[in-house]
C-alpha cells in the first residue's frame, strides 16, 4: 500500500524534464524559426562554429537538417552547429529608404528655390513654407520609387542569424 503512494508522489513532485531539456539549447528555438522562414530556391550562406562557410541553393530543410546544393555536389547541414546564416535578397527596403531621404533632400531645395527665387515678385501667390513641403513630398515619392527599382537589381546578404 505504501509502495503506489510513494510512486505516485515520485512522479507528482519531479521536476519537469522536458523544460530542462529545451533549455539545454537556448538558441534552438531561434534556429528552428530563422530555418522556417526559408524558401526552397533561396541562396543561402552559412557559419559554422569551426569558421568554415558554405554557400549554396536551399533544396530541402527538415529539423535539423538543412539540404543545400552546392552546383553539382549536394550537401547537409546540421543547424545546432550553425553559428550564423545568411539569405540573399533584395535592396529594396534600404533603397527606397535611401532614396526619400534623397528626394526629401532636394525636393526641399527645389521648393526653397522655387518660394524663395522664381516666385519672388508680387504675381506670386505661392508661400515658400507650402512649397517645401509640396517639393518635399514629391521629390520624396520619386526617390523612393527610384530606391526601389536600384534596390530591386542590387542584390545583398540579409543576416538572418544570430
Amino acid at each position: 500500500m505504501k509502495r503506489p503512494l510513494l510512486l505516485a508522489a515520485v512522479l507528482l513532485l519531479r521536476p519537469d524534464c522536458s523544460a530542462l531539456a529545451q533549455d539545454a539549447d537556448p538558441l534552438r528555438a531561434a534556429r528552428e524559426e530563422v530555418a522556417a522562414g526559408l524558401r526552397t530556391g533561396d541562396l543561402v550562406r552559412v557559419l559554422w562554429t569551426g569558421g568554415a562557410q558554405i554557400q549554396g541553393v536551399l533544396t530541402e530543410y527538415e529539423w535539423p537538417e538543412l539540404h543545400l546544393s552546392l552546383g553539382d555536389e549536394p550537401a547537409v547541414v546540421l543547424l545546432p552547429e550553425v553559428e550564423a546564416l545568411w539569405v540573399r535578397g533584395s535592396g529594396a527596403k534600404q533603397g527606397a529608404l535611401i532614396g526619400a531621404l534623397a528626394g526629401v533632400v532636394v525636393g526641399g531645395a527645389m521648393g526653397l528655390f522655387v518660394g524663395e527665387v522664381i516666385c519672388d515678385n508680387p504675381d506670386c501667390q505661392a508661400s515658400t513654407p507650402g512649397t517645401i513641403a509640396t517639393f518635399g513630398a514629391l521629390g520624396a515619392a520619386v526617390g523612393a520609387g527610384g530606391g526601389v527599382l536600384v534596390g530591386l537589381v542590387v542584390r545583398r546578404w540579409h543576416a538572418r542569424f544570430p
